[in-house]
């Protein structure tokens, strides 16, 4: 059987996919084939370079948590 990740766009979705992502990887679910669109490309692409990212504090948390705080920090 083949397992595909088809991650979405939409914003802080990404963040989100991130965790469903380690979550996925911990329980040792590992894709055959990943697609995405928009931020799920991003995410997507960080996965197919090394699905070992996401079970570690991986470069997607180091974005993902740079973007947020950007966002919420006053200008």
């Amino acid at each position: 059987m083949t397992t595909a990740f088809v991650l979405g766009g939409g914003g802080l979705l990404g963040a989100h996919e991130v965790g469903m992502l380690r979550a996925l990887a911990e329980a040792g679910i590992q894709p055959d084939l990943v697609v995405g669109t928009s931020v799920g490309a991003i995410n997507g692409a960080f996965v197919a370079a090394d699905p070992a990212t996401c079970t570690r504090s991986s470069h997607c948390d180091a974005c993902w948590t740079a973007r947020c705080l950007a966002a919420t920090s006053p200008t």
